[in-house]
């Protein structure tokens, strides 16, 4: 969120744009959200190593046992838009069944 505030053309009539996402392969379902913003920078090439997604990109491969980027997290530059996109396995986040809990006995 900080490279949001710091990056984002704050003249832009969408400041931050927050969208869900679902996709599924053949192995897993995946959840995923992915933040894009406008970038008030012409020169685009100054905006960091791109070294501080690289723990979060690692966990996401981890978590969901793949090494594509597009399964995982992925960034872009398009038309004057920075975004970033992360997936979560659907397994992870969503509880599919939970029995109730037991009342606890009176003594």
């Amino acid at each position: 969120m900080f490279n949001t505030i710091r990056y984002a053309d704050q003249l832009s009539p969408i400041f931050l744009n927050i969208t869900l996402l679902e996709k599924s392969t053949n192995e897993v379902s995946l959840l995923g959200i992915r933040f894009s913003n406008a970038i008030s920078r012409e020169d685009r090439s100054g905006l960091g190593t791109g070294n501080g997604l690289y723990g979060i990109a690692d966990d996401l491969r981890q978590l969901n046992n793949s090494e594509k980027q597009e399964l995982t997290l992925y960034k872009q530059q398009i038309n004057g838009l920075f975004e970033i996109t992360l997936f979560y396995r659907e397994d992870l986040l969503l509880v599919k069944e939970q029995k109730p809990l037991p009342m606890p006995i009176n003594s």
